[in-house]
């Protein structure tokens, strides 16, 4: 425990008496205080310290300043608000740089989790299902290799900040709000991407990564291209310019 102005001064009137050392003055002090343990080594500190600057009050020391309470405070309040919210997107909007923001996440022991997105089933969606998956059964029947020469299996995911693993679930098809989200496809042994989305994901942009990215890395792999693109339904993904240039670009 930290001691009181009254305690340092104390140390500092039981130093001058005669023949006083360190170690006589510290066991003096606890002596008289059976609850307090302080060592020769800090009774040493403090009287150089009155010595050099004439105070018992500690010297402010040197480099970056600790995070302060209003800081920190603002930050946890951010996060919790928010924990969807990407760290650059909650240091610009409290004013604090992201160095600020990442040492309250790792003080407060803040982890990132990934979100589990379930997309909201209707009515008809099970009998659907159950066609892909009696489908999927008959290509695979009649060409045990064909997941691995002709699907492309794509997926994107957010990150979530929290202290514990929330098991977060989202059960919509509408992914609301600004997200910094990440998309990665399977093709045969090769891993397409990873591309970043660094706005809302929407039908255009979603289109620009598929024409820029994506195809580019097609030509770069030289395989040519898969014959089947798997893909969710999210509005983005479904859009009539996406889904054009889908058909134009791949058999199914």
């Amino acid at each position: 425990m930290p001691l009181t102005t009254e305690q340092r001064v104390e140390i500092i009137l039981l130093s001058g008496r005669d023949g006083a050392t360190n170690r006589s003055v510290a066991e003096q002090f606890n002596r008289n205080r059976p609850h307090e343990n302080v060592s020769h080594t800090s009774v040493g500190r403090l009287i150089n310290n009155f010595r050099e600057t004439g105070s018992v009050i500690d010297k402010k020391r040197s480099g970056r300043p600790g995070l302060s309470a209003e800081t920190r405070a603002q930050a946890l309040k951010e996060i919790a608000s928010s924990p969807r919210k990407s760290v650059r997107r909650a240091e610009g909007e409290i004013g604090a740089p992201r160095s600020t923001m990442q040492k309250v996440l790792k003080a407060e022991k803040f982890h990132p989790y990934k979100l589990q997105i379930l997309h909201k089933l209707h009515e008809d969606d099970r009998d659907r299902r159950l066609e892909m998956a009696v489908w999927f059964q008959v290509q695979l029947e009649e060409d045990p290799d064909f997941v691995r020469r002709n699907m492309l299996f794509s997926d994107e995911a957010n990150l979530y900040y929290s202290q514990d693993n929330p098991h977060f679930m989202l059960d919509s098809k509408e992914h609301s709000g600004p997200k910094i989200m990440v998309w990665c496809g399977l093709w045969r042994d090769h891993v397409l991407g990873p591309f970043f989305f660094n706005q809302t994901v929407t039908g255009e942009r979603y289109l620009n990564m598929l024409q820029n990215d994506l195809i580019s890395q097609f030509d770069l792999l030289g395989d040519g291209r898969p014959t089947w693109f798997m893909q969710d339904g999210a509005p983005p993904r479904y859009a009539t310019i996406v889904r054009d240039w889908l058909h134009e670009n791949f058999e199914n």
